[in-house]
């Protein structure tokens, strides 16, 4: 997830997978401009970085998925480059590297 996040163009229209803990949950339609066709996006971090961001576009085609925050998942996807998302607050732009998740699988805890 390092490495994706340091040069997010190497991996461009390249099949990667990346470990993520889930952070929040934007939509276009509610929480964030963006003119995607698939609008739905989770902030995440890596499993060892809480100071990266990745953002994570909801691209399956089976329907939008329902992460929540603190989710341990593993995203199959396409790296995208960098991706401008707004949300927040006073809806401020936030540049982050992007992946277009085809497959994901949360990680249950044991125990919850």
């Amino acid at each position: 997830a390092e490495d994706f996040y340091r040069d997010p163009e190497k991996y461009v229209d390249k099949f990667i997978f990346l470990e993520l803990v889930v952070t929040e949950k934007v939509s276009e339609y509610g929480d964030v401009y963006s003119t995607s066709e698939y609008g739905e996006f989770y902030i995440c971090t890596p499993v060892n970085n809480s100071n990266m961001v990745i953002f994570v576009r909801d691209c399956i085609i089976s329907g939008s998925s329902n992460f929540a925050a603190g989710d341990l998942i593993t995203v199959y996807g396409e790296g995208d480059g960098e991706y401008t998302l707004y949300y927040g607050k006073n809806y401020d732009p936030h540049t982050s590297p992007i992946v277009n998740a085809a497959y994901v699988l949360v990680n249950i805890a044991d125990g919850e």
